[in-house]
C-alpha cells in the first residue's frame, strides 16, 4: 500500500509501469498520475481517498485500467486529460 505524498503512484513522462494489486491512498493531489507519453497497465489496484482526483492519464499513449477500484477522492475517480485514440 501507499500512503501520503503529493501523487500516490507517478509514471513520469515517457515512463512505463506495471502495477498489480496495488493501493494507492490519501495523496495530496492523485492516486495515480501518468504523464505525458508514459504507459501503464492498471490491474486490480485501489485508488482511494484522494485529495484531488484517483487517476488522471494525462498521455496520448496505451493506458489499460483493468478491475480497478476508485471511491472517495475528492475529484472524479478516473479523468482522461486528453483524447487520443485508445478512448475517443
Amino acid at each position: 500500500m501507499i500512503t501520503a505524498g503529493q501523487h500516490g503512484v507517478l509514471v513520469e513522462q515517457d515512463g512505463d509501469l506495471t502495477a498489480t494489486r496495488v493501493t494507492a491512498r490519501e495523496g495530496g493531489e492523485r492516486g495515480v498520475l501518468i504523464a505525458e507519453a508514459g504507459r501503464a497497465p492498471l490491474n486490480s489496484c485501489e485508488v482511494s481517498a484522494d485529495g484531488r482526483g484517483g487517476v488522471r492519464i494525462k498521455s496520448e499513449a496505451p493506458v489499460f485500467v483493468v478491475n480497478c477500484t476508485a471511491r472517495g477522492n475528492a475529484g472524479g475517480g478516473l479523468v482522461q486529460a486528453r483524447v487520443g485514440d485508445r478512448c475517443p
